[in-house]
């Protein structure tokens, strides 16, 4: 399922234009969601290898269009990678 999802988001991200509004949060662009939802893989999997809560990464992702896109199903397949690995 979140092999799935992660698929649907990123092919959303890579049809959009990544300066378009996002209607359901004014102020904020495609890019900005884009950015922040990448962010939480990357987390979820530095807090599976560590013995501690880790800090939140929020480091921006550069780029737009294609690269977020990539960015996004970078990260989400390395967390899924992780999972597997988990007894």
């Amino acid at each position: 399922m979140l092999g799935r999802a992660g698929a649907a988001i990123t092919a959303a991200r890579a049809a959009s234009d990544a300066h378009s509004p996002v209607a359901a949060c004014p102020g904020v662009t495609v890019r900005v969601v884009a950015q922040h939802v990448t962010t939480l893989p990357r987390w979820v999997r530095a807090a599976l290898d560590s013995l501690t809560i880790p800090a939140f990464d929020e480091r921006p992702v550069d780029g737009d269009g294609a690269e977020l896109a990539a960015a996004y199903a970078e990260t989400g397949a390395a967390l899924l990678e992780r999972l597997r690995e988990l007894p």
